[in-house]
């Protein structure tokens, strides 16, 4: 009889420690001036899945390529920063890692690129819990935002998610007609577009900036 209560005793214990409970997590993303970020991409994960990828990005930003992320949960800003999602929260696994960023394409793969992050602990014991995160280089965030918004012909869409995204642009006009110049120096490619068709493709020895 005592093996008995001994025995419902143990798996009531571990009964507890693996029971699963949903949590909301309500949170804000805003640059460093204070501002809303609007349509932000979020990915929420473990803390103990935390896997860092770095990739050839300017300071504080950190590149995380998409399948080798496991256990993450996404969602994005509305048009005031604001996100809200819901999960399902063990208690030997409740600290989680809320990043903010955008995905992206490089190098032929998904990647997601961390702007700001935040952590937020102990989430078994919560039913809600608040984040606010701030993101650094803003500038980069609406220059990408802005250039994938551009994407018009099908031959730069190409060239993007083969390429990623250009590590500098320059613009010009000839006549009446705009050309532009996708910079790849890492991997010693320029892509001149003229109103959006391939004109020409320059290669020269890859240069680490």
């Amino acid at each position: 009889m005592m093996r008995v209560k001994i025995f419902s005793v143990i798996i009531l214990f571990f009964s507890t420690i693996l029971l699963a409970k949903e949590v909301v997590i309500k949170g804000k993303v805003r640059d460093e001036n204070g501002n809303p970020v609007a349509y932000a991409d979020i990915v929420v994960f473990p803390k103990e899945n935390f896997l860092n990828f770095i990739v050839s990005l300017p300071s504080k930003i950190r590149g995380y390529e998409k399948p080798k992320l496991k256990g993450i949960l996404f969602s994005r800003t509305d048009k005031n920063g604001k996100f809200e999602l819901s999960l399902e929260v063990e208690r030997w696994r409740s600290n989680y890692i809320i990043e903010a960023g955008f995905f992206a394409r490089k190098e032929g793969k998904d990647m997601f690129y961390s702007l700001g992050r935040s952590v937020v602990k102990r989430l078994h014991k919560k039913v809600i819990a608040y984040s606010e995160i701030v993101i650094h280089n803003r500038k980069f965030f609406d220059d990408f935002k802005r250039f994938v918004a551009e994407l018009d012909s099908s031959k730069e869409k190409e060239i993007y998610n083969k390429y990623g995204i250009p590590e500098r642009i320059d613009r010009y006009f000839v006549g009446k007609k705009s050309e532009v110049v996708w910079w790849y120096f890492s991997q010693g490619k320029a892509f001149r577009f003229r109103d959006g068709e391939l004109i020409k493709v320059e290669e020269f020895d890859p240069v680490i900036r």
